[in-house]
């Protein structure tokens, strides 16, 4: 990771943001980008993506322009941005809601593969935003959007899905899956109070196997999950691998590479894969938890 890049991006992006809040909330809009930017960077995904996660709303919501970017940024990380802007205003006419996002997802569908992972991480940081708010103050949430919860759901689907097959089960189209299945199920008339008992019971479990496991009182390690265990997040990542082993195994695998591109992803992402020597585990109509449903997207930043 460049440090440097990433100081300049988030430097550049909390000016261009100041004043801004997420919707319904005193919460500074900044963290939204950063919490994008966090994803990318889980997942190992190349320096460019990370800086272009902190900076992918400036275009659509601030007064920074695509030349601005080149300038500080080059042309790469300004064309990522304006891979997932959406046009508010055409002309002198706004744009609807729903054409943006109709726009957005059929955009996606020929985009490079590292404007998907944006977008991707975009829209996974939006809806843990919701669900966290939605525990707070319940069917209010929906109240802070142009449209209500059933077009929003909609949208977060067939964007889910478009993700999905567009990066091939990737780890992170994955999780996005299950995150708007979950927001889908705590969101429902009785969804709320069967997730809140799963956790529970998913919480009791994992204290009985802490118990078990290291002894009464669950000793932990100095990274905090039970010891000898390792932690989830940690789980998910891959050491040794290249700095851009995130999404160039996908990209090969999607536009006609063979094993010397399958070569450069980990084996779980492998498992993923399509490439145009066959069709390997893991198809893109396995998605967790997203069974019977289609799929659209959202942004806590739309107006």
């Amino acid at each position: 990771m460049d440090h440097e890049l990433y100081s300049r991006a988030l430097l550049f992006a909390e000016q261009a943001h100041r004043g801004q809040v997420r919707k319904g909330s005193e919460v500074p809009y900044i963290t939204h980008p950063v919490g994008v930017s966090t994803i990318l960077a889980q997942y190992e995904c190349g320096e460019d993506v990370v800086a272009a996660g902190l900076l992918h709303d400036v275009l659509e919501d601030t007064g920074a322009t695509r030349e601005d970017l080149e300038l500080r940024f080059g042309s790469r990380i300004a064309g990522l941005v304006a891979g997932v802007t959406e046009e508010k205003v055409r002309g002198s006419e706004k744009v609807s809601w729903e054409e943006r996002k109709k726009r957005a997802i059929e955009h996606l569908e020929g985009a490079d593969i590292e404007v998907v992972a944006l977008k991707a991480a975009d829209a996974l940081d939006n809806v843990w935003s919701i669900l966290r708010d939605y525990g707070v103050v319940g069917e209010a949430v929906w109240k802070r959007f142009k449209r209500g919860r059933e077009l929003q759901l909609d949208y977060y689907r067939r964007l889910a899905g478009v993700i999905f097959r567009r990066l091939a089960g990737h780890p992170l189209a994955r999780e996005l899956s299950r995150a708007v299945a979950e927001l889908a199920a705590a969101t429902s008339a009785k969804g709320a109070e069967v997730v809140d008992e799963k956790r529970t019971d998913e919480q009791t479990r994992k204290r009985g196997d802490e118990q078990h496991s290291t002894g009464v009182g669950g000793g932990r390690d100095p990274k905090g999950g039970p010891q000898g265990q390792v932690p989830a997040s940690d789980a998910r990542r891959v050491r040794g691998g290249p700095t851009e082993v995130c999404l160039q195994g996908v990209s090969h695998a999607l536009h006609g590479g063979r094993d010397a591109g399958l070569a450069t992803l980990p084996d779980r992402g492998r498992r993923r894969l399509r490439s145009d020597a066959g069709e390997l585990p893991g198809r893109a109509d396995e998605q967790p938890g997203t069974e019977g449903v289609g799929y659209r997207g959202h942004d806590l930043g739309d107006p």
